[in-house]
């Protein structure tokens, strides 16, 4: 059967059977109804965990991380370090999707300007991501890092992908709390560096983003503001009243109350901040 044959009444025995599964036996199921699989590479924990375990069970050739670049100036320079790290240390092809130079200049300026923040995310990380032809290009399945833990709960193993005709897999579902926790204190983990907490500064990243709506205050800009000032500029030294980037701005606040990212800080031996600490998105 094509992947593209897939129907819902499908993916719900597919679902109760991969749930019983571990997760490379998962892994190793994509790689065989799928030639070629793509991962969503964002710097983060999850695309992590999945590019090591593809590595550990000798597939990882069969593996392309898609990363899309918003551009050369809003990169931070941990998420390009963790990419290069995943490379260098998992053998992890790394294919980068970019607008068009014509966009990227039309939108250069967009993040200062509140009404525009949701253009810019649109232009610089959907739009490379719906044109790319993965079907043409021989992937029909792919992999993103979702999981149970970190705030979204009820996410399937499988799912469809409407808008690309695709089958997307969440593996790291199939792990519980504790199970993901032992992934993530594996000393060959590859972790982003702008995902730890700037404690001096009161700030944490939830999901790396561009370096534009997600940059540290300068210790001359701290002077004089309060912890809560401090909070709010630090996410979004441009728009303190935004907890959110362009694509997230609708969303409700994610702190570390809230979060089940206070018992990671606690698993890396990192001081636990402030429990009401914006996160953003996660």
């Amino acid at each position: 059967m094509k992947l593209t044959q897939f129907t819902h009444a499908h993916l719900k025995v597919l679902n109760t059977e991969l749930e019983k599964k571990t997760l490379q036996e998962v892994l190793l199921w994509t790689t065989k109804i799928s030639g070629k699989v793509a991962l969503t590479a964002t710097g983060g924990l999850g695309g992590s965990i999945l590019a090591r375990e593809f590595d550990q069970i000798g597939k990882i050739d069969k593996v392309s991380g898609f990363f899309i670049n918003t551009g050369e100036d809003r990169v931070m320079k941990e998420t390009r370090k963790a990419l290069t790290q995943f490379q260098l240390q998992y053998g992890l092809r790394i294919i980068e999707l970019m607008a068009p130079s014509s966009e990227l200049e039309r939108t250069k300026d967009f993040y200062l300007d509140r009404d525009k923040t949701e253009e810019c995310c649109k232009v610089r990380k959907s739009d490379p991501y719906e044109v790319f032809p993965f079907i043409e290009n021989g992937y029909e399945v792919i992999l993103n890092g979702r999981n149970n833990v970190s705030g979204r709960a009820g996410v399937s193993v499988v799912e469809i992908d409407e808008r690309k005709k695709m089958l997307k897999v969440n593996p790291l579902v199939v792990l519980d709390e504790a199970a993901f926790y032992e992934h993530v204190k594996l000393p060959s983990l590859v972790i982003n560096e702008a995902m730890i907490p700037d404690l001096e500064q009161k700030y944490v990243r939830g999901n790396p983003g561009c370096s534009t709506c997600t940059a540290k205050l300068s210790d001359e800009e701290v002077k004089g503001l309060t912890e809560l000032e401090i909070r709010d500029k630090t996410r979004f030294p441009l728009h303190p009243t935004h907890l959110y980037c362009g694509m997230h701005q609708s969303g409700e606040s994610m702190t570390m109350k809230d979060s089940n990212f206070r018992k990671l800080f606690k698993t890396l031996k990192i001081e636990v901040p402030d429990e009401n600490l914006i996160l953003g998105e996660i």
